[in-house]
C-alpha cells in the first residue's frame, strides 16, 4: 500500500514538531486528561489538514497555525463546559445503595395499597 501525500506530511510533522507540540499542549492546557485530550485533537486536525496543504508556506508555518486554532478552540470549549456546569461521567457519583425512582414510586405504591 503506497503512503498518501496527507500521511507523509503528517508523519513528517510529528516527526519534526512531535515533542514541541506536546509542549504546547502543556502551555494550554494543566488537567493532565485534558493535555492527552489536546494531543490528540492536535494530531488529527494535523491530518485531517494536509488534505488541504498546497505548499505555498513552510511546514512548520502550517504545524502552527492549525495547531494554534485547534488549541484556542478547544480552551474555548472546555470553558464553555464548565461555565455550564458540565461533568464528565468520571465526575459522577452514583450511590449503587440509593433506591432508584421506580423503586420509590413502587414502594410508595405498595405502601398505600396496605
Amino acid at each position: 500500500m503506497t503512503e498518501s501525500k496527507q500521511d507523509r506530511l503528517f508523519c513528517e510533522a510529528i516527526e519534526q514538531f512531535g515533542g514541541a507540540l506536546a509542549r504546547m499542549a502543556r502551555g494550554y492546557e494543566a488537567n493532565p486528561d485534558a493535555r492527552r485530550d489536546l494531543e490528540q485533537e492536535l494530531q488529527v486536525a494535523l491530518w485531517q489538514s494536509f488534505e488541504r496543504f498546497d505548499g505555498r508556506c513552510s511546514l512548520s508555518t502550517w504545524v502552527w497555525r492549525v495547531a494554534h486554532n485547534r488549541a484556542v478552540s478547544f480552551v474555548v470549549s472546555q470553558k464553555r463546559h464548565r461555565q455550564r456546569g458540565w461533568s464528565s461521567i468520571e465526575e459522577l457519583e452514583i450511590s449503587h445503595d440509593a433506591a432508584s425512582t421506580i423503586d420509590d414510586a413502587d414502594e410508595r405504591d405498595a405502601m398505600a395499597r396496605i
